[in-house]
């Protein structure tokens, strides 16, 4: 399957110190979740995915975010049988759980390191924050945090973007969209993601969305299965109150259209695991028609892809 490359232009953050040709490399995967309630409990040996085991109970959705990112670094790591090690780390801003992956990395012998966030989106003031913790930029204003310490054979540091335009990310929302689909010549794409705070930072969130669609309709127009329209649309959870609900108002008011013009919405959530944020999606739809796909980006066999390709690339 191919598509047209849109480049959107962000780049790789590199910090470095004294870098060396005979640089080994060692990746930090970043995403969501949390180690808060096990920070006691970090012990060098063992990585993050082997703590987050440890801890479960019977119940089967503890840890269900943590466990499908740990899926996709298992995957990455038999991919490169060891020959460049891969953690995870997990949290916002959590740095404890940032230094624990940088040093059980050191430990096996890492003095280049490369940052991956598994997230949807650089244009992001968690991802901001984390540049600032892990030195990458200065931090601004007034707001400190603790920052990642680096031993002195740690001679590069790179932080790579997020998924943004990403081909893989395309080629998984193409997927879903094919299992919710059966009329599509009478249904309307609707991606929804979480979004950021900013107005700005949103924009380019729902252009890198736009590309998606993009590709994904120009694809099914192969064999004409195209849908009658696509849209985009993030819910921001975490601006102020009022600009929530405008957008609550605009998801619901994109299904309510569909469903007045005759045609099926198809709701495809862009999120990276399974936690809450789905449920925030369909309670803001409750009451309307639409049908949904269930299933996250993680454990996909692309986003193992896409991780690889990025270590790969330079």
């Amino acid at each position: 399957m191919k598509f047209l490359t849109a480049i959107l232009f962000t780049t790789t953050i590199v910090a470095t110190m004294n870098a060396s040709a005979d640089d080994v490399e060692g990746v930090l995967v970043l995403a969501h979740g949390s180690m808060m309630h096990l920070r006691g409990d970090f012990p060098r040996d063992k990585s993050q995915c082997q703590i987050v085991k440890e801890h479960q109970t019977t119940n089967s959705s503890e840890h269900k975010w943590e466990n499908a990112i740990c899926a996709v670094v298992e995957e990455v790591n038999k991919i490169k049988k060891a020959a460049i090690p891969v953690e995870a780390a997990f949290g916002m801003t959590e740095v404890e759980s940032f230094q624990h992956g940088v040093d059980r990395l050191v430990s096996s012998g890492m003095t280049k390191l490369r940052i991956i966030p598994l997230y949807i989106s650089t244009y992001s003031g968690v991802i901001r924050q984390q540049k600032e913790i892990f030195g990458i930029t200065k931090f601004r204003g007034d707001h400190q945090h603790d920052k990642v310490v680096y031993p002195k054979a740690v001679t590069k540091v790179i932080y790579e973007n997020a998924l943004d335009d990403a081909i893989e990310l395309s080629r998984v929302l193409l997927q879903r969209a094919k299992e919710l689909s059966r009329y599509p010549q009478i249904e309307e794409l609707i991606l929804v993601g979480h979004g950021p705070v900013s107005y700005e930072d949103d924009a380019m969130w729902v252009r890198n969305f736009d590309i998606h669609n993009q590709r994904i309709q120009d694809e099914l127009r192969k064999t004409n299965a195209h849908f009658n329209t696509v849209h985009a649309i993030t819910v921001q959870d975490d601006a102020p109150n009022d600009v929530r609900e405008a957008k609550t108002r605009a998801l619901r008011q994109l299904v309510a259209q569909a469903t007045q013009r005759g045609h099926r919405a198809l709701i495809l959530p862009v999120l990276i695991a399974p936690g809450s944020i789905e449920n925030g999606i369909l309670e803001r739809l409750r009451g309307l028609n639409f049908d949904y796909v269930g299933h996250m980006l993680t454990p996909d066999p692309e986003m193992t892809t896409w991780i690889v390709n990025q270590i790969n690339r330079n």
